[in-house]
C-alpha cells in the first residue's frame, strides 16, 4: 500500500471479496519514513477498512537495485528503467523474499498495477491491462516467473476512471491524490540531481557526418531519443540519436526509426513462444500499443527482431524490449543494446 489511490482501491477490493489482507507499505527512496505522507494515507486507509497494516524497510535494496544502477546506466550513455529494476528486485521481488523470512512462504501479493494474471492448467501468465492507456506490464515484464505465480492484480480489468470512482465512493483518504509520473526518488522531475555533480563532462554535440553542432554540459544530461534541450540550432528538428560518451550524436527523426533491435539478459516467461520465426508484438518504449514484430534470432539470454513497417522510434540501450502474444500475454523482456 503505497497511499495511493490505486493500491488503497486494491485493499478494498480484497477486503470486500472475503480476504484477510495485510496492508504493507515500503520504505524505499532515501527520503521516506515513516513519518511520510504516503505512510499516514496508507495506515488512515488500513484503519478506514479494518486492515492490518506494517511497514518495511526497503531502503536499503533500493539504494542497492535501483538507485546505484540509475547512477551507473546513466554515466554509461545508457538509459535506465527505475520502474522495471525496482518491481524485479525490490517492490515485488526484495519484497517477496522479505516475506518469506518473515513465515510468510509463498503468500499472494497483490498490489495497484494495471496489469492482469491469467491462469489455466499450466500455470500463471502476465499479462496486459485491459486498460491499454494505463497498462504496466511493460515496468512488470521483468520480474521471475516464480513470483508471477504470487500475484494478484484486481485493478487489471479497470479503468483510472473506474477506480477513482470507487474510491470517491468510499471516502477514502486518497481519492484525489494526484497520480506520480515521476521516478519516486527523482524530486521535481530532475533525475541529474540524483546522479550528482560530474567532473570534466563538457563535449561535443555532432551530427552524423561528424559536424560539430554545439557544446554540451554533461553528456548523461541526454537520452536517446531526446528532442528539447539540445541547446543547438538547425533548419529540421533533431533528436538524440545515440550517446558515446562524452560525445552526443543527434539526426534527424527519420534517422532514429529502426527495425531491427537486440537486446540482452532476457526474462523469459513464455519460453515456449520464443522460437525463431515466432509471430509477437513488441514494445521498445513505456507508452503505446505494442508493434508487429518477428523474432530473427534467439541465442542464450541474447535476441533479435525485425519489427515491420517502418519499424520503431529510437531504441533506446538500457531500456526494455517487451515481447507480447497476440493475445496480450508477455513472453518476456530483455534490455536493449
Amino acid at each position: 500500500m503505497s497511499g495511493g489511490v490505486d493500491s488503497s482501491v486494491t485493499a478494498m477490493i480484497l477486503k470486500g471479496e472475503g480476504h484477510r489482507p495485510l496492508g504493507v507499505t515500503l520504505l524505499m527512496s532515501p527520503s521516506s519514513s515513516e513519518c511520510s505522507r504516503s505512510v499516514q494515507l496508507a495506515r488512515r486507509t488500513a484503519e478506514i477498512l479494518g486492515i492490518r497494516h506494517t511497514v518495511l524497510d526497503l531502503r536499503d535494496l533500493f539504494r542497492r537495485h535501483v538507485m546505484d544502477k540509475f547512477r551507473t546506466e546513466y554515466m554509461a550513455g545508457r538509459t535506465p528503467n527505475p520502474c522495471s529494476d525496482c518491481n524485479r528486485n525490490v517492490k515485488l521481488g526484495g519484497l517477496a523474499e522479505r516475506l518469506d523470512r518473515m513465515g510468510l512462504d509463498g503468500i499472494p501479493m497483490a498490489t495497484g498495477h494495471y496489469a492482469r494474471i491469467l491462469k489455466d492448467p499450466a500455470g500463471a501468465h502476465l499479462a496486459m491491462g485491459l486498460d491499454h492507456r494505463r497498462d504496466q506490464s511493460y515496468f512488470l515484464a521483468e520480474v521471475p516467473k516464480g513470483i508471477i505465480r504470487r500475484l494478484m492484480f484486481p485493478l487489471g480489468g479497470m479503468t483510472k476512471e473506474q477506480v477513482r470512482l470507487l474510491a470517491e465512493e468510499a471516502r477514502l483518504p486518497a481519492r484525489r491524490e494526484a497520480d506520480s509520473m515521476d521516478s519516486c526518488f527523482v524530486e521535481d522531475g530532475d533525475y541529474r540531481e540524483v546522479i550528482g555533480p560530474v567532473i570534466d563532462s563538457q563535449g561535443p554535440i555532432v551530427d552524423l557526418r561528424g559536424n560539430v553542432l554545439g557544446i554540451h554540459q554533461g553528456f548523461h544530461r541526454f537520452t536517446v531519443g531526446q528532442r528539447k534541450g539540445l541547446g543547438v540550432s538547425s533548419t529540421e528538428a533533431l533528436y538524440v540519436k545515440r550517446i558515446d560518451p562524452p560525445t552526443v550524436v543527434v539526426a534527424p527523426r527519420d534517422r532514429l526509426m529502426e527495425r531491427h533491435v537486440t537486446a540482452s539478459g532476457g526474462n523469459w516467461l513464455e519460453e515456449g513462444d520464443l522460437r525463431c520465426g515466432a509471430q509477437l508484438l513488441g514494445k521498445t518504449r513505456s507508452q503505446g500499443r505494442p508493434s508487429p514484430c518477428t523474432v530473427e534470432e534467439v541465442e542464450g539470454d541474447r535476441i533479435r527482431v525485425l519489427f515491420h513497417g517502418e519499424g520503431v522510434f529510437a531504441p533506446c540501450p538500457g531500456q526494455r524490449l517487451v515481447l507480447y502474444r497476440p493475445d496480450g500475454v508477455v513472453v518476456g523482456c530483455a534490455t536493449m543494446d
